[in-house]
């Protein structure tokens, strides 16, 4: 009698939460679970592939920069990413322990929910940034949503035709559903966004692991993008880091008056 097992599908992770693709690693790629020429997005992406590919029904992953939304975008997934410190980052290793958060990967919202309900506790003993969560008050939302659409995607497509028309198609479903669409501005989110990796936050990468790194692993044991990327982390002094962080700040402002008013902000990820 011959016994047919259906492989297990990989669980690598992009080395260090260091990249976005699922394909940064020594030790192999994270294919996609419908198409093996796409990614599988990252870093966590093997905790995706599992759930996309049936092998469990929930799995956790990490949020620093869209880590655990991206690789749930790329393989149909609810991926859910609590605000800071709703969930402990006790026994996480970290990216950037300022920004870090555990995230959810799971097929459908209410088990995402639940997930989210079991894990949302504080746990100061163990975890710096851990928060009490306030009351949640039950918000009425109005008959006629305010959806916010980003005027300034043009150009960040780089060259891809079959994206843009699937965004195109999501803005039309939700006005035939009876959305009120209002033009934003999307510039100071990509500045946000870009702040992560062009900014004093990847000395934070470099801060969690420089004491692996003076091991001088062998570099086959290394991403070459992730290793530069970690290492670049070693140049910026703390009079930098706070320059940064008062940027920060000032883009922060921006992002919350366009936020005024709007009920849903129907964006697409750029890392």
């Amino acid at each position: 009698m011959h016994w047919a097992f259906k492989p297990l599908p990989l669980t690598n992770l992009d080395q260090f939460a260091t990249g976005l693709v699922g394909t940064r690693s020594p030790y192999g790629i994270t294919k996609n679970s419908f198409n093996d020429k796409y990614v599988s997005g990252g870093s966590s992406a093997g905790s995706a592939v599992v759930v996309a590919n049936g092998t469990v029904p929930l799995s956790l992953g990490t949020d620093t920069a869209g880590s655990g939304r991206v690789p749930a975008a790329l393989n149909n997934l609810i991926g859910l990413k609590p605000t800071k410190g709703a969930f402990s980052t006790a026994g996480v290793v970290p990216a950037c322990k300022s920004l870090d958060c555990p995230s959810v990967f799971s097929l459908n919202l209410s088990d995402a929910q639940l997930a989210f309900n079991i894990m949302a506790k504080p746990d100061f003993d163990n975890c710096e940034y851990s928060r009490a969560l306030p009351s949640n008050p039950v918000r009425q939302y109005p008959a006629k949503l305010k959806v916010a659409v980003p005027t300034s995607f043009e150009g960040l497509w780089y060259g891809d035709e079959e994206n843009p028309k699937i965004y195109a198609n999501a803005v039309e479903t939700l006005k035939k559903a009876g959305a009120e669409i209002v033009p934003v501005d999307f510039t100071p989110l990509l500045d946000l966004a870009k702040c992560l990796y062009e900014g004093t936050w990847v000395a934070e990468r470099w801060a969690a692991t420089r004491e692996f790194l003076a091991t001088n692993p062998p570099e086959k044991e290394l991403d070459p993008t992730v290793a530069g990327i970690i290492r670049g982390g070693a140049k910026h002094d703390a009079a930098t880091a706070y320059e940064y962080e008062y940027k920060r700040e000032a883009i922060l402002k921006q992002v919350q008056k366009s936020f005024e008013g709007i009920d849903v902000y129907l964006t697409r990820h750029l890392d």
